[in-house]
């Protein structure tokens, strides 16, 4: 992919798990089976299936864009999408369209971050479920995917609010100019007891001849 869309997908606002997932499947390097051929001996095609539901050869177009569990997931999100328009995109030609879903998908620049949340869970819950069944643990009942993918949307898009809110209201100390010379004892022993109840503060001296606008306006 280019770099200014490699750019854009660092910057989301998504986990470093997530992203990396994406980063995976963009640069396609997921281990699927049909990579894997070249490594058996035995050349039976079965042994290239989608482990989902051991019909189609497993490639990473297949399983994320026409796997049928994958398209009801695609189809049940708050962008629905009809996924088999896109099937025969490879997979690059995919992160484009995510990417750039303005211009693809007309969704509006305030709901880009959303969506590429949904999208990058949307993606890692296949690739796991993909893994549980792989030792006979996952269940790829359509309803149970898609109930367990929103619960996670709604988990990630909490926290992240809940971060967003604890940031933007987050307290500075205030401003507080005063010379070295004016400083009685009694201010002195002030200012060490507030610094020791605020570790985190910090207290620095600017020399008045570093600040020649406070300078004359003391004059």
């Amino acid at each position: 992919m280019e770099e200014r869309f490699w750019k854009k997908l660092l910057k989301s606002k998504i986990q470093d798990q997530l992203k990396l997932m994406l980063w995976k499947l963009a640069s396609n390097s997921l281990l699927v089976r049909g990579k894997m051929g070249f490594l058996r001996t035995n050349s039976e095609d079965v042994l290239n299936h989608c482990l989902i539901y051991n019909i189609e050869t497993e490639s990473v177009e297949h399983l994320f864009l026409q796997c049928k569990i994958s398209q009801i997931l695609w189809q049940h999100g708050p962008w629905p999408l009809n996924i088999e328009v896109y099937a025969q995109l490879n997979i690059e030609d995919w992160f484009h369209i995510i990417l750039n879903p303005k211009q693809s998908l007309g969704l509006p620049d305030s709901q880009y971050q959303n969506f590429i949340l949904f999208v990058a869970l949307l993606l890692d819950g296949v690739w796991f479920l993909r893994n549980k069944v792989v030792h006979n643990e996952g269940n790829p009942e359509p309803t149970i995917r898609i109930h367990d993918l929103q619960r996670r949307c709604a988990e990630h898009t909490f926290t992240w609010v809940a971060h967003t809110a604890t940031v933007s209201n987050s307290w500075q100390p205030p401003w507080c100019e005063m010379e070295p010379s004016d400083l009685s004892s009694a201010d002195v022993t002030t200012l060490w007891k507030i610094m020791d109840d605020h570790p985190r503060w910090s207290l620095t001296w600017i020399p008045r001849s570093q600040n020649q606008l406070a300078h004359l306006i003391a004059k």
